[in-house]
């Protein structure tokens, strides 16, 4: 997956040869890539906002957490699904104020759920919006969410 800000910074997902571990390589507007890793594992970007900073996922001993990366500094969002007995989740977007939204593998009856994360807090968003998300796709600079509910329909789920 990659992404591109307005700024033209690009976002790939990199596998060198000589790496044991997957990264995110952001190419910057002078052609200088930055190198997203975490040591022994790997690191899956899927969105970038317009301050450079990036949404994905870890995978580190068989466990998958969402992430930020801004500024150097990458941060474990931690996991919606404790109680739920959660094996995978990954942020798929971030807004421009840093609410990543993302999946996870989280059993529940409906099979899995979805989050938003804001201001260090993870909220199930399918219990917060009440509708059965198949998947999340992109939040928006106002917060607006757009997914596809377990029905096969588009919502787009707007904060109050």
């Amino acid at each position: 997956m990659g992404d591109v800000n307005s700024r033209g910074e690009i976002l790939v997902h990199a596998v060198f040869s000589n790496a044991a571990y997957e990264r995110a390589v952001i190419v910057s507007t002078s052609g200088e890539p930055i190198g997203i890793t975490i040591p022994n594992g790997h690191v899956w970007a899927n969105s970038i906002n317009e301050r450079s900073h990036v949404a994905g996922c870890t995978q580190a001993a068989g466990v998958s957490h969402p992430f930020i990366w801004a500024e150097g500094k990458l941060t474990d969002l931690g996991s919606i699904g404790p109680r739920y007995g959660e094996k995978f989740s990954c942020g798929v977007s971030i807004s421009d104020e840093d609410v990543v939204v993302g999946d996870s593998s989280a059993p529940t009856i409906r099979g899995s759920t979805h989050f938003v994360y804001a201001n260090g807090t993870m909220f199930d968003l399918d219990a917060i919006s009440g509708i059965e998300l198949d998947y999340v796709v992109r939040i928006n600079a106002k917060g607006q969410i757009l997914a596809r509910d377990s029905f096969g329909y588009v919502v787009l789920l707007k904060p109050r």
